[in-house]
């Protein structure tokens, strides 16, 4: 009798600009399927329920055509002052229980599937205290000046609105030290793939 594989589950984190969209995408092109939270996030902002709560919290003045003015959230919960961070945390209390809802429902019907090899993309694994749900954890990173770079250049937000969002996650090094397998996107493009390629080659043969 043939013994039943074990799904291996595996998280994909880095914080803003560090690459790990990228990497994402990468693992895409290889066949397997990645999860990603800012996707879910987003689909999450237009739940009413969740608005409701948004409104109650933060004001009708966050709320544009019917639809959250990301801007004026952005600036309420990011920034240098203490405000911020509270306002932060209220709104990851909001938001983050329903994604992960979201996301373990969507992991169990890839399982179910039959899906053997799962990632799952997210800037706050650790942050989220969702380590323990996965079997490997790869943090992205890259020096923070080219994460700053990449960052503003692909959202348009200032250096300091880019500073505030790093400074809101654990750092780079920290998520290094408690990954499985790091990433460190500090050359090519190329380099960047063949370093995911490599990766996803020994989760492979952990589920072979």
């Amino acid at each position: 009798m043939t013994e039943e594989k074990e799904p291996v589950l595996v998280a994909l984190t880095g914080g803003i600009g560090s690459g790990k969209s990228t990497v994402a995408n990468f693992i895409r092109e290889m066949g397997f399927s990645v999860i990603s939270t800012d996707d879910l996030a987003k689909d999450e902002y237009s739940n009413p329920e969740i608005l409701k709560k948004l409104i109650k919290h933060f004001g009708a003045g966050i709320i544009e055509n019917d639809k959250i003015n990301h801007k004026v959230l952005s600036s309420l919960v990011f920034g240098p002052e203490e405000s911020n961070a509270k306002n932060l945390s209220l709104l990851n209390s909001i938001v983050h229980p329903a994604v992960i809802d979201k996301m373990t429902k969507l992991l169990e019907e890839k399982v179910e599937s039959g899906e053997d090899l799962i990632f799952v993309e997210s800037a706050l694994i650790y942050e989220a205290e969702l380590e323990e749900g996965f079997d490997y954890v790869i943090a992205v990173s890259s020096p923070e000046i080219d994460s700053i770079k990449r960052a503003m250049d692909r959202t348009g937000l200032t250096r300091d609105e880019i500073q505030w969002r790093m400074d809101s996650q654990l750092p780079a090094k920290v998520k290094e030290d408690y990954a499985d397998f790091t990433i460190n996107n500090g050359g090519t493009l190329n380099d960047l793939q063949n370093a995911s390629i490599f990766i996803v080659d020994i989760l492979k043969d952990m589920v072979s």
